[in-house]
């Protein structure tokens, strides 16, 4: 995919929040998520506007990434009213690409 803007190590500057990954390439040095929006804050280097702005296409690529942890609570078979999903659901792993597919970022932190 080709992009107008490239942007590197700016995460500080974006905001993921309602953002739904539409893709997912992983090899041995990248892992991308595509969306079809990410919003940009308005301290973003590339962006001139007083206020946070909305991109077309975008995609965040990580390079030299390392997967910890890919894993799915299942609280399929659980019949209780309230579930406590760390404490009553089964911890599956998953597949990071079958994880993330069509995924929506409700929040993102970054961890160094």
């Amino acid at each position: 995919m080709d992009y107008k803007f490239i942007s590197e190590n700016t995460l500080e500057y974006i905001y993921l929040h309602d953002c739904i990954i539409d893709n997912v390439t992983i090899s041995d040095s990248s892992l991308i998520f595509e969306f079809d929006h990410i919003d940009v804050f308005p301290e973003h280097p590339l962006n001139n506007y007083p206020n946070a702005k909305c991109t077309g296409n975008a995609a965040l690529i990580f390079e030299g990434f390392e997967v910890i942890e890919s894993i799915l609570f299942d609280t399929n078979n659980i019949k209780k009213m309230h579930i406590i999903v760390e404490q009553d659901s089964v911890k599956r792993p998953v597949d990071i690409i079958d994880l993330a597919m069509e995924f929506l970022v409700l929040q993102s932190k970054w961890k160094s």
